[in-house]
């Protein structure tokens, strides 16, 4: 076929032909880049609310971003790796509780991850701690605010006495209540429960524990007392327990006085038979164990020794008067 046409058309026609082959790249690559840009802008516009964010130790870029696109914080986890790769800031993101917003675009919510947000507080709660006091120290520490606890009880309908199980804990400031009681039931779902699980009296066993906690400072004087406790409750007596009486009691217990004993309350196991109705404090596993195996012997009585914590039993009450004459005078 002979070819009429010129060479310097077919030059032409290639020069055309590179030409619009360039700006269609040029214009794919201009497409790529504005949706990149895109995806870096925020999810939200204008005024919008703050959202905790969580980033723990072993966490890496690409499981931040992921989270970050579960939580609706971001509109593209990949742009938001891309960005971080390309800016050097991907091995730079540190550990800790965040509280970014959702009109804040990816590069901001990067920028916030570099600066490290709120660390956990260590906080040790210790064996006979009762729920109020465990509340003031966290309120303290700035993990809640004060009343949240209680709160969280009332909303919850069930109390928390006895099942936040003393140990040390890491928290971050400004918890929620609902966070911070689910660490310490995994606590005792882990370590206490395993003692008390498949027992039909397992309340009444994690009372009698919170009672030795806070009343009897020796696991073999604890098991003495279980079994006390135990004679006690079989044939009808009432308890006698003086740190019940003081769970109610707002200021300095001791000493009792004649008017704590009258006092009227569920807690008054003077003038009620039976246990109190709620643990009196969160015991520890040495107390449930003890409370587990209780000892059985001829004791009916025991009262602590003021100057030593050693526990001091009687069988009879005119042996147990002696001794309070001898021990608490």
């Amino acid at each position: 076929m002979v070819n009429f046409l010129p060479s310097w058309f077919w030059r032409r026609l290639i020069t055309i032909k590179a030409a619009t082959s360039a700006l269609l790249i040029l214009g794919f690559l201009f497409a790529l880049f504005w949706l990149f840009l895109f995806f870096l802008r925020p999810v939200a516009g204008g005024a919008y609310a703050t959202t905790k964010f969580l980033v723990v130790k072993g966490d890496g870029l690409r499981a931040i971003s992921e989270k970050l696109k579960e939580e609706n914080l971001i509109r593209s986890n990949t742009a938001f790796d891309l960005y971080a790769v390309l800016s050097g800031k991907a091995g730079q993101l540190r550990t800790g509780l965040y509280y970014p917003r959702g009109d804040m675009s990816a590069p901001e919510i990067l920028n916030l991850l570099l600066r490290g947000g709120d660390e956990e507080v260590e906080v040790v709660i210790t064996e006979g701690t009762t729920v109020s006091e465990i509340e003031r120290l966290l309120a303290e520490k700035g993990i809640l605010k004060s009343g949240a606890l209680a709160a969280y009880e009332k909303q919850a309908g069930k109390k928390l006495e006895g099942f936040l199980f003393p140990d040390t804990y890491r928290f971050f400031l400004n918890s929620e209540a609902a966070a911070v009681v689910g660490r310490f039931m995994d606590a005792f779902n882990a370590k206490a429960l395993p003692l008390l699980s498949g027992k039909p009296n397992m309340y009444e066993i994690l009372t009698v524990a919170s009672i030795l906690e806070k009343e009897i400072p020796h696991f073999d004087d604890r098991k003495v007392v279980a079994g006390i406790l135990e004679k006690r409750l079989t044939a009808g007596w009432p308890l006698q327990v003086d740190a019940a009486l003081c769970y109610e009691k707002p200021v300095k217990c001791y000493p009792l006085t004649s008017a704590d004993l009258r006092r009227d309350s569920p807690y008054n196991t003077y003038l009620n038979k039976g246990l109190p109705p709620t643990p009196i404090s969160n015991p520890g596993l040495d107390a449930i164990s003890a409370a587990l195996s209780p000892q059985k012997g001829p004791n009916w009585f025991y009262l602590s020794d003021p100057k030593t914590g050693n526990t001091i039993f009687a069988k009879t009450l005119a042996e147990h008067n002696k001794n309070r004459a001898r021990y608490l005078k």
